[in-house]
């Protein structure tokens, strides 16, 4: 995409981390913004940081895992929106916690976000993309840890292999029937966001019997975090990058690729997993 002002960039999760900064960066090269987030608050603040770049804002309060009144929202949207340019799936939660301590609500409540958020943009938004013809992306945000897998993050892994899937599965298909509409997969590793601190993640749907590890699982979270060298903004750039060079895959982290290679040769071995 060699032209970015005027067109629209829609982003689910947009009023805080990854969401938030991708959202900045878009509208200093002149994008519309259309924000998407659960917290109200957090949306009017969204317009109010975003109000320097002098770029048309419009906020939804919308929850991606609900698929009706994100079919509302959507039919909404592209009623006032000629087309969706940039369509960020960026709305995410971060269960932690051994496998087998999970209930069935909470692989429902992460499923629903972090899946099924993802899949509700592509089912509203890129037929209309594909229609339009003109030059777009649709940017999954995934992890490291649906490249590799880590202990007390199975949930977590799960719903972001999912991601990774149906993300590969998407460049085919979209191959297949159009040349405009590209795809890039986001596959950070810990950065710091409120996703690792907020209480909905933590402790309003995933209270612990085993405090002990659950504290120290968020402790180690937040040490990586804080030790981390990227920030939101840097996972921006990056994400612009692909936009401007057709990448897919967007790894941030050179780590990373290390863990990958790893695992992948574990698979081809058929060795045992290691950390």
């Amino acid at each position: 995409m060699e032209n970015f002002n005027n067109k629209n960039a829609l982003i689910t999760g947009a009023a805080n981390g990854f969401g938030l900064a991708i959202a900045k960066k878009l509208a200093s090269h002149g994008m519309n913004i259309i924000g998407v987030d659960l917290n109200h608050q957090n949306l009017n603040k969204l317009k109010t940081i975003l109000a320097p770049f002098d770029v048309n804002v419009s906020t939804y309060k919308c929850d991606v895992a609900d698929e009706k009144m994100f079919k509302d929202f959507s039919e909404d949207c592209l009623s006032k929106f000629k087309n969706i340019h940039i369509l960020c799936n960026n709305a995410g939660v971060a269960p932690l916690g051994r496998i087998w301590e999970h209930s069935s609500e909470e692989i429902k409540w992460a499923a629903d976000i972090n899946i099924n958020g993802v899949l509700n943009g592509i089912r509203y938004f890129v037929p209309s993309m594909i229609k339009n013809n003109e030059k777009s992306r649709i940017i999954n945000t995934a992890s490291v840890a649906g490249l590799h897998s880590y202990a007390n993050m199975g949930l977590y892994c799960m719903t972001k292999y999912s991601v990774v899937a149906i993300s590969e599965s998407l460049f085919y298909d979209l191959s297949e029937v159009c040349d405009h509409v590209k795809v890039s997969l986001l596959c950070p590793a810990f950065v710091s966001t409120n996703i690792h601190n907020s209480s909905e993640s933590f402790t309003g749907k995933l209270i612990r019997d085993d405090i002990e590890n659950y504290e120290k699982i968020k402790s180690n979270i937040r040490d990586a975090t804080k030790h981390g060298k990227l920030t939101s903004e840097d996972i921006a750039n990056h994400v612009f990058d692909a936009i401007e060079n057709d990448k897919f895959y967007i790894l941030t982290h050179k780590k990373i690729t290390s863990a990958i290679k790893a695992r992948t040769d574990n698979i081809i071995n058929t060795v045992n997993p290691n950390s």
